[in-house]
């Protein structure tokens, strides 16, 4: 596990509850090579809502390139569970909400327990690009990550505690790289994921966007006929990207946030 000095303060895991303990928690799962304040915005609003509210941080996020290269997918998966199960111990009700990978895992955590509802915003279930997770590994015997160009883009709004320049670090460290074994482990988990999703009886809210590159759209008819629960929902936001919960876009956000609340309300 990294060392807690090197966690930058907008990866931190977030436990927010209310002097008088909530009956219903929220638990956000954040996205690969992503940060727990990726939820930040979503959290806060339900917070308000009478939510208690957290996100644990996988290990190997939030801190440096080469902490990441010392973990892998059975790893972030755990951390996932850990967090689940503790909540479980103070909780009636337990929603969560799901960013990309973060989707993977709420799936595959609403797979293995009694996940009251869940939120997936642009959840890596069916990608337009894959590499074969056997590929990914051989490549990761000869090098481990390969430099790719990242560029801060200013129209995307940040939520939450942060310190000066996380998204200029973050992208240094993370998003200039392609990190071959730990892809490869992304590969195997949404594989496994896919085969849990017709089993899975939780009511989900999916949402996609029609500027996404990374997910495809037909994620949200996945979840719609794909998967067990009684009120599964689908909202496509045209000018939504992948990064719904901070979206560019002020309507799109706007109203991801909206449905989001609409849907886990009592």
């Amino acid at each position: 596990m990294s060392s807690t000095e090197k966690i930058r303060t907008c990866a931190r895991p977030i436990a927010r509850r209310h002097e008088q303990k909530a009956d219903r928690a929220v638990m956000g799962l954040h996205g690969y090579m992503g940060y727990t304040g990726e939820l930040a915005l979503p959290l806060d609003l339900l917070y308000q809502e009478g939510f208690d509210v957290f996100a644990p941080r996988y290990p190997g996020h939030g801190t440096s390139g080469e902490d990441f290269m010392k973990t892998d997918v059975t790893m972030w998966v755990a951390e996932a569970e850990r967090a689940y199960r503790e909540l479980e111990q103070d909780y009636e009700e337990i929603f969560l909400l799901g960013h990309s990978m973060g989707g993977l895992m709420a799936a595959h955590l609403a797979h293995l327990f009694d996940v009251h509802k869940m939120v997936l915003y642009a959840p890596a279930f069916l990608l337009y690009k894959t590499i074969p997770a056997s590929l990914l590994s051989l490549l990761s015997l000869v090098k481990k990550r390969k430099s790719v160009p990242w560029a801060a883009d200013p129209a995307y709004p940040l939520y939450g505690e942060r310190d000066e320049g996380d998204d200029e670090y973050l992208g240094k460290e993370y998003w200039s790289f392609i990190y071959y074994r730990q892809v490869a482990g992304l590969e195997r988990l949404r594989r496994e994921v896919l085969t849990e999703l017709p089993e899975i009886r939780t009511d989900t809210l999916v949402f996609t966007g029609g500027e996404d590159t990374l997910v495809s759209a037909e994620s949200g008819p996945l979840v719609q006929k794909g998967m067990r629960g009684k009120n599964n929902r689908w909202v496509h936001l045209e000018r939504g990207t992948h990064l719904i919960p901070y979206d560019r876009d002020d309507a799109a956000r706007d109203l991801a946030m909206q449905e989001t609340l609409l849907f886990l309300s009592p």
